[in-house]
């Protein structure tokens, strides 16, 4: 069995500070163990002594590897502490700000999708999960359509990506160019993730409007803006 990581919260320390739900997600958050021996895959493999992560940062995968079944129950068991005080803490909100920061924030949350904590801190987004829309737009459900969207700019699947799309579409160069002059690349992703928020809510107006209504709640509840502003 996969040993869990020392620097892992406890159920207490869940408790003691619900922060540590968001703060988890971080990739400066564990410290370096065995670092030579590479981890088990998730929930696999045997023990190996811990994950290789420093304070420096790592990728969303090897935070994965380090967060196995004994970790996952304690943060399911722990999700009903993201309350309304959760949702307004400033410390909670740089600590999303971070998340958006991380060349892989789009893996860092389709697995805080998992796990409920996105859904969670952000209701909106978890009403809009598992929604099918039929239209021309949407050839996934809506959240998954939105994680997609901010996945397309993790740096692994850019990567993948350059080589071929250099070779088909000039454009991609432009795209690239653009992409790297962005100061604040948490904002743009921040976007994404709010754009369909309000698909699924009543009110006038077609899903823009109600999206817009609900982001605009979001940013005002979560102080996330303010933050950013901040730094």
């Amino acid at each position: 069995m996969q040993s869990t990581h020392p620097d892992a919260p406890s159920s207490f320390d869940f408790i003691h500070d619900p922060t540590l739900l968001m703060k988890i997600f971080h990739s400066a958050w564990f410290t370096p163990v065995n670092p030579p021996n590479p981890p088990a895959p998730f929930g696999k493999g045997g023990d190996r002594g811990g994950c290789p992560l420093g304070k420096g940062g790592t990728s969303s995968q090897q935070l994965r590897d380090c967060i196995n079944a004994e970790i996952y129950n304690r943060i399911r068991a722990c999700i009903h502490l993201i309350d309304d005080k959760f949702r307004a803490s400033p410390d909670v909100a740089r600590y999303f700000l971070d998340i958006l920061r991380d060349s892989e924030a789009g893996r860092l949350l389709r697995w805080m999708h998992e796990l409920e904590i996105l859904d969670k801190y952000i209701p909106e987004f978890g009403a809009i999960k598992n929604l099918v829309r039929h239209e021309m737009y949407h050839q996934y459900t809506v959240d998954e359509h939105t994680l997609v969207a901010i996945e397309n700019l993790d740096k692994s699947t850019l990567s993948t990506m350059s080589n071929g799309m250099a070779r088909r579409h000039r454009s991609y160069g432009q795209f690239m160019e653009m992409l790297r002059a962005i100061q604040k690349p948490e904002l743009l992703r921040l976007a994404i993730l709010l754009h369909d928020i309000g698909v699924n809510t009543k009110g006038p107006g077609g899903h823009e409007d109600k999206s817009l209504r609900a982001a605009k709640a979001v940013l005002e509840r979560s102080g996330i803006l303010d933050e950013a502003d901040a730094e």
